[in-house]
């Protein structure tokens, strides 16, 4: 599926940065779903939806912008995912910085 938004003249009344938010909450809600039913689900992006090719084969007016394309289907074999970095150097606790040395 190619998720697009409809950026130019004729809804003035929403904002365009929030016709691209709620498209990606959509999509998001989309991801969430298919994971919850069994499927696996990716996101592609990249130069390619900015071709003059791709939105020909879209039919995509000049007001319409490609998002990403959304990929759902049947896992057939699961790929161990990127190594995480660790919680604590992305999380802390207001008046507690475990990286400075504390002053008893």
């Amino acid at each position: 599926m190619l998720a697009i938004v409809r950026l130019g003249p004729g809804n003035e009344e929403i904002p365009a940065a929030e016709r691209i938010l709620s498209a990606g909450c959509a999509i998001q809600n989309m991801l969430l779903s298919a994971a919850v039913l069994g499927y696996g689900s990716a996101l592609t992006s990249g130069k390619t939806l900015q071709s003059a090719g791709l939105r020909a084969l879209f039919a995509l007016d000049p007001q319409e912008e490609p998002l990403c394309f959304i990929s759902l289907g049947t896992v057939l074999a699961h790929k161990a995912g990127p190594a995480r970095p660790a919680l604590d150097r992305y999380v802390s606790e207001l008046g507690h910085t475990p990286w400075l040395p504390s002053h008893a």
